[in-house]
């Protein structure tokens, strides 16, 4: 096992050292570090497995925890941290609980306080109800990610997001993006997007994209808002950017989700495995 994922490790960087796309680049990136976390993986012992679920428990990464938990009690069923372990995974999986409650449909005076602590705007051409979190800042010259929600009367809410990145460095021409929500990685490319829109703005260069969220994207949003940590990474044509989601933005992604799914909206296939 050991020797196929170092073998396909030096399959890949040959291939990378061949490249001459950065997007393939980053693609041939992303799969060398998947082989390296999985070779580091074989190399645990069930005392160090042990302790890395602890570890990413303390810093409440459910996912990464029970990822270990699971790898040891396959790998080693017998082994003397087995009974830990499964103590351990009962109370990583009560947390994943009490974390997909946090977007459990709210109704009545639940759902009414909510809609008060949003920004609601009407749309008169489309006769649509858009709501905003009020802590949402859509400042263009910042470096942000929210999600917003719109609904007609009588009809399934609409759950769209925007990404916007302002510098004053130089303009990255961004071709796509990757996030790293706690290792999920999802790859937004320019083509499926849409072309990203570009403007000088206070003496900086904005570019930024808006869209409704499918299926996947409303995933990803799931995983952004209950993640330990989340990076996004700007793809530009000239260089990349990368910074890490605040932990305002991700509580605003899990008020807008929550109000979503109250107005009838559904989160399908979000729920932690």
């Amino acid at each position: 096992m050991k020797r196929e994922i170092l073998l396909c490790i030096v399959i890949l960087l040959y291939c990378f050292s061949c490249k001459n796309s950065q997007k393939e680049n980053e693609s041939l990136y992303i799969e060398i570090e998947n082989l390296k976390t999985l070779l580091a993986e074989c190399r645990l012992s069930p005392a160090e497995l042990l302790q890395q679920a602890n570890e990413y428990y303390d810093g409440q990464n459910l996912k990464a925890s029970k990822t270990k938990l699971l790898s040891l009690l396959t790998k080693y069923p017998n082994a003397n941290e087995s009974t830990k372990a499964r103590i351990l995974l009962k109370k990583v999986n009560d947390e994943i609980i009490k974390r997909k409650n946090q977007f459990s449909p709210l109704s009545g005076k639940r759902l009414q306080r909510i809609l008060e602590e949003m920004v609601k705007k009407h749309d008169i051409l489309s006769a649509t109800d858009w709501y905003y979190d009020k802590s949402s800042s859509q400042d263009k010259t910042e470096n942000l990610l929210f999600a917003y929600v719109g609904q007609k009367k009588r009809t399934v809410p609409q759950l769209h997001y925007t990404i916007n990145h302002y510098t004053k460095n130089d303009w990255l021409f961004i071709e796509h993006i990757i996030i790293d929500a706690d290792g999920k990685i999802y790859n937004l490319e320019e083509q499926k997007l849409g072309m990203f829109e570009t403007s000088e703005v206070s003496g900086g260069m904005r570019e930024w994209f808006n869209k409704r969220c499918s299926s996947n994207e409303i995933k990803m949003l799931h995983d952004i808002a209950t993640s330990s940590k989340t990076k996004i990474r700007y793809i530009g044509k000239r260089r990349m950017d990368e910074r890490v989601v605040s932990s305002s933005e991700k509580e605003s992604l899990q008020r807008i989700l929550g109000l979503y799914e109250s107005l009838g909206g559904k989160l399908e296939g979000t729920i932690i495995p």
